[in-house]
């Protein structure tokens, strides 16, 4: 009985702590003054640039700060028995590609961190989603690209375990971004009441503070005459001038997502802001509807937080 009392109050102690780091994490926003660390996800050549590019327009200029260069090496999916003692030939093929990818994102990495920004580079083989789990709980903010929509599990596990696992906010950016300084001067937010939206809209406040606009997109059942929705408390608590708009929720099958995607569009925004979600026991690999449509679509940076 007493190993049984003590088991349940070690079990509900943990429950405890853990509700209450999770209360302390939601009320974490980017930080507003120097020592951002901003982790930048490599995994393509191609694509490194621009998650770089992207991540340093997360500094604030004179506050200091650092990109964290993290390049995944993809572990071989011909692993070596412990007894064998000859290489295949289809290992050596494995091997000899992520060595190349590897020294291609290294060399993206060293022609641009020449431009002067604090910089760290760390290469780990192995599991990438628990890779970036674990470098991400130590970052301010992650940057990582979209993976394509087919053939690429490393990039999912990548992207799945930023947003669900690491704790931090993540920016998005599409598969093929060019993204380079600048971004977020049109910034929309997907808005509806809830602690993933607020969560979101917290993170991002020093990024809509720069903003030259900001418009808050609020979900409605039908566009009829009324008063506009009000200007969600966050960002009025904030000091944060928005323009609210009514995006109309499709009644013809058409996915929310796509309608919020449209709305950017006609707003001219170059980043997107909402929570997000996920259900059911597997949330870190059953995303949300919207989530879903807008990660598999958004051809802008989206700054999510889940």
């Amino acid at each position: 009985m007493l190993c049984l009392a003590s088991v349940a109050a070690g079990h509900y102690g943990a429950v405890a702590l853990n509700e209450s780091l999770a209360t302390e994490q939601d009320a974490q926003a980017l930080p507003e003054t120097g020592g951002r660390r901003v982790l930048a996800v490599l995994d393509r050549p191609e694509a490194a640039r621009g998650v770089l590019w992207a991540a340093a327009s997360l500094l604030e200029p004179g506050n200091g700060g650092q990109v964290d260069a993290l390049a995944l090496i993809r572990q071989p999916v011909a692993a070596l028995l412990p007894t064998e003692e000859v290489m295949t030939a289809e290992r050596e093929t494995e091997e000899a590609e992520g060595q190349g990818c590897v020294a291609a994102l290294r060399a993206n990495f060293d022609r641009w961190a020449a431009r002067g920004t604090a910089v760290g580079w760390t290469e780990v083989e192995g599991p990438p989603g628990e890779i970036v789990a674990e470098h991400g709980r130590r970052a301010d903010i992650a940057v990582v690209r979209r993976p394509g929509p087919r053939g690429d599990e490393p990039g999912q596990e990548a992207l799945q375990a930023t947003l669900f696992k690491a704790g931090c906010p993540v920016l998005v950016l599409p598969p093929a971004a060019r993204t380079g300084p600048g971004f977020g001067r049109v910034v929309a937010v997907a808005w509806q009441a809830d602690k993933h939206a607020a969560k979101a809209v917290r993170s991002a406040i020093p990024l809509l503070r720069r903003a030259e606009r900001v418009v808050v997109l609020c979900g409605t059942e039908s566009p009829g005459p009324g008063a506009a929705p009000p200007l969600p408390r966050v960002l009025a608590d904030h000091g944060i001038n928005a323009d609210v708009v009514a995006v109309v929720v499709p009644s013809d099958g058409e996915p929310m997502g796509a309608a919020l995607l449209a709305a950017a569009h006609r707003l001219h925004a170059d980043l997107l802001v909402m929570g997000a979600f996920a259900h059911g026991a597997f949330r870190e690999r059953m995303l949300g509807g919207v989530t879903q449509h807008v990660l598999a679509e958004a051809d802008l940076p989206v700054l999510m937080r889940h």
